[in-house]
């Protein structure tokens, strides 16, 4: 059984062919800036909501924000809000000696949490996670023993360890 596979590359299937691959492109693109969009959004209204309740000087550092390709696939897929970068006079604050409150997101996922810090690493196959350093709490000790979250993405959802 012999079977052969021909792509027709008359006059009228290559401008067709040409406008499915723009199209594809476009839409590709398109998706992309909505989802990066969305994040961004929804980072606005968390630090609008925040600088309410600030009775002094408002500030976002540069660093507060981070926007990032998190799976290496050339999309900006995840962003994160770090309250560790934002500061008001007047104010309580943000952190405490829990950590402070960092926000995780996708395009389709979010989450909060009262962290001291993290980051990214890559597994020995390759797979990106995300390590968050708690408070001790975190893992039934005492504050200075250290704990650790383990954090990946799924289709864009948050897959975590506990």
């Amino acid at each position: 059984l012999k079977v052969e596979c021909r792509i027709l590359m008359s006059n009228l299937n290559v401008p067709r062919l040409v406008l499915l691959i723009a199209t594809a492109l476009l839409t590709s693109l398109w998706v992309v800036a909505v989802h990066a969009e969305s994040m961004d959004v929804r980072i606005k209204t968390i630090v609008d909501d925040a600088k309410s309740y600030c009775e002094g000087t408002f500030e976002v550092e540069d660093n507060a924000v981070q926007r990032l390709d998190f799976n290496s696939d050339g999309i900006i897929d995840f962003s994160s809000l770090d309250f560790d970068g934002i500061s008001c006079d007047g104010s309580y604050g943000f952190c405490g000696s829990g950590g402070c409150s960092v926000y995780l997101m996708t395009p389709v996922d979010e989450i909060r949490s009262l962290v001291r810090g993290f980051e990214i690493v890559r597994t020995k196959m390759g797979t990106p996670v995300l390590l968050q350093y708690l408070h001790g709490h975190a893992c039934d000790e005492v504050g200075v023993v250290p704990c650790y979250r383990a954090i990946y993405i799924h289709e864009g959802r948050f897959i975590s360890t506990r």
